[in-house]
């Protein structure tokens, strides 16, 4: 039986933010507001739980913004989805059209369990997880039929809710015209309860795994180590962080030579790349974020097949998680000392580049035999490490794509 849409005067029930609320226009994702009109073709996005016993107690547990918006309309919102089948899953959602006046469409997604929380095993929070999982679904289908505006309620956790928005509706066409960009981008707005701090959060922190991804899709003639030098530069400059470039001298000069090695086979000069951010007592111990910076991975004169390589313009995701991490502590303002250090550089064959069983000395003073596996990144990273323990870091984080030894990791 088909669903017939219901539609029903109603006052609008949300809060406004103040009038001097942030507006962000984000790069590639679309406007934010917390206010403005309602136009059309705009949708809002509410949330209902998983129920085992549903088909038992016919009983629907909705969020409180879903609950709220079904009091207001009397009911229809849960008489529809009793009407539509069975609660949607985790992932799954029901799309209402004509629900009442304010809206387009209602789309309720699944949220899965209501008892979701912390799991040990895989060090996250599940109901933080389910959130953006489900908003995320929601945000991609909805652009996908071309809806302006998308109102997305808070799920009790609008920082979850606006990474998942956020995160779903990016996708990369920089180098697209304007005219031909396949994917328009609607506009997010948060209904609801307006916690704009958890909001805003939420937000940046989408803000800066998406600039990550950006690094990453772009084409590596586009992405040369200096281009993401350059790139990091321009992303920081107005930040509170700290950028310094080292130069090919520099790392001579600091007996780096099996960095260097690691890159040598390239015309493109290679770079270290050194962020500090001090949120708290400089005295304080840092943390040490590395991440392997190779903005192209050819396996040098052990070259990769054509089909290992068509990806290897990402081999520097290392890098580009590593940036997005301070462009995220920088503008969230957190209290804590962060050192960055990112070796950057290309593999490439070449009549200068490293053989395998050449021995390199490196800044430890140790000789290192080179083995083929050594080509993808291992060398710069073994003398980045020893240079950063001159800060007396509390402790050490490696970033880094080290190919086919992750795929036997992960089996």
């Amino acid at each position: 039986n088909s669903v017939k849409s219901v539609s029903i005067n109603l006052i609008r029930n949300y809060n406004e933010c103040p009038v001097n609320s942030w507006n962000a226009d984000i790069e590639a994702a679309g406007g934010f507001s917390c206010t403005g009109s309602v136009n059309d073709g705009s949708a809002l996005i509410l949330g209902a739980f998983t129920d085992d016993n549903y088909a038992l107690t016919q009983t629907i547990c909705l969020t409180k913004a879903a609950a709220l918006f079904n009091h207001n309309i009397h009911g229809k919102l849960v008489e529809m989805l009793k009407a539509s089948g069975p609660l949607p899953n985790l992932g799954e959602m029901r799309i209402f059209p004509k629900l009442e006046p304010t809206f387009s469409l209602v789309a309720v997604v699944g949220l899965g369990d209501n008892n979701a929380g912390y799991e040990k095993r895989e060090q996250r929070d599940e109901s933080k997880e389910n959130i953006r999982k489900a908003v995320g679904v929601a945000c991609r289908y909805l652009q996908g039929i071309e809806v302006n505006k998308i109102f997305v309620e808070g799920f009790e956790d609008p920082e979850s809710a606006a990474e998942g928005a956020f995160l779903a509706l990016w996708e990369y066409q920089s180098l697209r015209s304007p005219d031909r960009r396949n994917v328009k981008i609607p506009d997010v707005v948060m209904y609801g309860d307006c916690d704009w701090k958890k909001w805003r959060i939420g937000l940046e922190k989408a803000e800066a795994q998406n600039f990550a991804r950006k690094l990453m899709e772009t084409p590596a003639n586009l992405m040369t180590p200096r281009e993401f030098a350059q790139s990091v530069v321009q992303a920081l400059c107005k930040t509170s962080v700290n950028v310094t470039l080292r130069g090919e001298t520099w790392l001579k000069e600091h007996n780096m030579n099996a960095f260097l090695a690691n890159t040598k086979g390239s015309p493109q000069p290679p770079f270290l790349l050194e962020m500090t951010y001090n949120g708290c007592d400089p005295a304080i111990p840092p943390i040490i974020l590395i991440g392997k910076g190779l903005t192209f991975n050819s396996g040098g004169l052990c070259l990769k097949t054509c089909e290992e390589m068509k990806n290897m313009r990402g081999d520097m995701q290392g890098a580009a998680v590593v940036v997005a991490t301070f462009k995220a502590l920088a503008n969230l303002g957190l209290p804590i000392n962060v050192r960055g250090l990112i070796p950057l550089g290309e593999n490439m064959p070449g009549g200068t580049a490293a053989r395998p069983r050449d021995i390199v000395k490196s800044t430890s003073g140790k000789s290192i035999l080179i083995s083929p596996r050594d080509f993808n990144g291992n060398l710069m990273l073994a003398d980045t490490l020893c240079y950063a323990q001159q800060f007396k870091p509390k402790y050490v984080v490696t970033l880094a794509s080290l190919s086919k030894e992750v795929k036997t990791g992960f089996n």
